[in-house]
This record gives structure tokens, C-alpha cells and sequence, in this order.
């Protein structure tokens, strides 16, 4: 079997996106009976060098695509590949496939990770929400199958649109192992690593470390990521200037990333809408106690391993209630944290993958 697989989130920056699909083509790539080729605007990240290392065959496009419009363009190279490469899969791997894409030699197969810019729309512009709402209704009429990363995206995206359920689906969790080996420690701070905007809470995060330190709290705050949301940017200014313990890290590369997991104290993760949440089960892996959000996507991948603050009635209490549970510093039993990160190993996701796919 030939899969041709869109991997244009993993060119430049990997996101969770990127991740998720560098390790299932890794977990692919190991079986006999699949050929996999890539197709990309860029390949700049370490990841995707480690990929042609590997010696797969990589079409690139040429031209970073940095926004929607430019994916136009990009899919208008990836059609002339699919015609070059005949797979008898194509995969997308991005929620979007924003043309009426053709595959005469084999299947169309998208993974939808969420469905934000409609559940979660004060993350994204009007133009944004309508172009995602447009293109969401397009990929569902013209895919073959849907790869969900969890149970509840699979939820939102049917009941949004019902056609979804008709198609052929599978529960393709998001793989997180071969995480590099690092001397486990327990340093004085806390960690979030993903980007920097609302949806992620990282406004939360700021205002409850604040008050975590006005009532006492010792330990130091490392935030990684990139920032997306130029208010938030502004937020973390503010709060550096009046609280002490606060370092923003920018984008952190992988290697760096693994050790900050390894050495902090807790890892915070307080999203406001999540698809799945790979730095959850990557600081899992290490053993990390990690703090939640009361997202029903947590218990889904995480059962009562990991410990969560309440939304409470607003903004302000949703703040308090992380503050506090900051404060009385939680701490995981570390054997059961690395058992729930076992069970996303790529030899079980990815065979499962593959046996769908053929």
C-alpha cells in the first residue's frame, strides 16, 4: 500500500498537529507492506529531516505557507502529486482539505483534530470561522474516511454535522513515545509548553500565578510557546513587570522541551478547548504531576491520573480555583502517570492504523 500523506504542519515549526503525524508515520513506516511519501510546503524542522533520513521520498512545494489563502496554491501542487504519486491512500492530516481534491487511484483520508473555530469561536476571526465552517462542510462531502484524534472531537464534529457520522471512521489517538531518556528531577517550577493564546488559557495561567505569588507561593513559572495572540503577549508583559518568577521561553525546540519536562515540579495544561493535549501525555511520560482544566477530553485520555481546577462562574473564579490548587502543590504517584502514557505507544496506535487503513 501507497500512502501519500500531507505534512505541511510539520515543514517549519511543529505544532501538536505536526507531532501527531511525525509519530504515526514513523509507527507506519516500520511495516513491509506500506510505502509512504510526503508532500510539503517547507522541510525546515528537525523532524522532517529525520523523515528523509529515513529515506522517504519528500515532494516540496517550496513556499512557506503562513496563511489560509496560500493553501490554495499548496493544494493545487498537492493535486499534481497525488496524479504523480497514484497512493492508494492520500492523507490529510490538517482537519481541511479546502478544494474538491481527486484521488482516481485510491482513497481521500483526513484527520479532524477539532472543530474549534465553531465550538470555541472567540478564538478566531469572523473570516476564519466562516472559512473553516465552508471548508469543514467540503472536506466531509469528499473523503473517503475521518480519523478522529479522540472520542470527543468524533462527538463534536457529528453532531455539528451529521453527514460526518456516515462516514467511515476510527479513533486514531495521538502516538507519544519514544520520548528521549532524561534524568528525572524535581526542580522548583512549574511548566506550560504550547502556544500562547486564550484557547489554550495561558490568560488564565498568568493571572493565577499572580495570585499564587500574592499569597505566598515560592515556585517559578516557565512558559514555552509561541505567542499567537498579541493580547496575551501584552498580559505577559503586564504580569512580569508586577510578579516575580515569570520566564518566557519563546518556541522550544524538542530536545530542550523534553528536559523541562523532565525537571519541573508540575506541568499546567489549562485549556479552554482541547482536541487532545500531547504535552499532557508527554509530561506523563516522565512521571510529572500535571494540572488540568475540567475538559471532558482529559477524562477521556487521562482517567483521574491528572489533577483539575473547575471553571467556577467566571473568568475570576476560574483564576482562584487554579491559584489554589497551585498552592497545595499536588503531587502524582509517578508508576501510574507512566502507565497511562504507555498506553499511546506507536506499536499499538499505529498497527491499529495501518489494519484501517488496508
Amino acid at each position: 500500500m501507497k500512502i501519500l500523506a500531507d505534512v505541511r504542519v510539520l515543514g517549519k515549526h511543529p505544532s501538536g498537529i505536526g507531532m501527531y503525524l511525525y509519530h504515526f508515520i514513523c509507527g507506519l513506516k516500520k511495516y513491509e507492506d506500506i510505502q509512504i511519501e510526503l508532500v510539503t510546503d517547507v522541510a525546515e524542522s528537525e523532524e522532517i529531516r529525520q523523515l528523509e533520513e529515513a529515506q522517504i521520498p519528500m515532494h516540496r512545494y517550496g513556499t512557506y505557507i503562513a496563511k489560509s489563502i496560500g493553501v490554495y496554491p499548496y493544494f493545487r501542487f498537492v493535486q499534481k502529486k497525488i496524479y504523480e504519486v497514484r497512493p492508494d491512500i492520500f492523507w490529510e492530516g490538517n482537519n481541511l482539505i479546502p478544494v474538491k481534491l481527486r484521488n482516481p487511484f485510491g482513497k481521500v483520508v483526513v484527520t479532524v483534530h477539532d472543530i474549534f473555530p465553531i465550538t470555541f469561536k472567540e478564538g478566531y476571526s469572523r473570516l476564519y470561522q466562516y472559512y473553516f465552517r465552508l471548508n469543514l462542510h467540503r472536506t466531509i462531502r469528499n473523503v473517503d474516511a475521518i480519523l478522529y484524534d479522540s472520542e470527543d472531537t468524533r462527538h463534536n464534529l457529528e453532531k455539528y454535522d451529521k453527514r460526518a457520522a456516515l462516514c467511515k471512521h476510527m479513533i486514531a489517538y495521538v502516538v507519544v513515545d519514544h520520548l528521549p531518556d532524561m534524568p528525572v528531577s524535581k526542580e522548583n517550577y512549574f511548566l506550560y509548553v504550547g502556544n500562547m493564546e486564550k484557547r489554550k488559557g495561558t490568560d488564565t495561567l498568568l493571572r493565577a500565578y499572580c495570585l499564587y505569588r500574592e499569597k505566598g507561593g515560592k515556585r517559578e513559572l516557565y512558559l514555552g510557546g509561541k505567542i499567537r495572540d498579541p493580547k496575551i503577549g501584552e498580559l505577559l508583559e503586564e504580569c512580569q513587570s508586577k510578579t516575580e518568577g515569570i520566564h518566557y521561553l519563546g518556541y522550544v525546540e524538542p530536545k530542550e522541551k523534553y528536559r523541562l519536562y523532565a525537571a519541573c515540579a508540575a506541568f499546567i495544561f489549562p485549556s479552554r478547548a482541547e482536541g487532545f493535549g500531547i504535552p499532557v501525555m508527554e509530561a506523563l511520560h516522565y512521571g510529572k504531576t500535571v494540572i488540568v482544566s475540567d475538559l471532558a477530553i482529559f477524562d477521556e485520555i487521562a482517567g483521574d491520573v491528572v489533577f483539575r481546577f473547575s471553571d467556577g462562574d467566571s473568568q475570576q473564579q476560574r483564576e482562584q480555583n487554579l491559584a489554589e490548587l497551585l498552592l497545595k502543590e499536588p503531587m502524582a504517584e509517578e508508576n501510574e502517570a507512566r502507565k497511562v502514557a504507555d498506553l499511546y505507544v506507536s506499536e499499538r496506535l499505529a498497527g491499529k492504523l495501518r489494519s484501517f487503513l488496508i
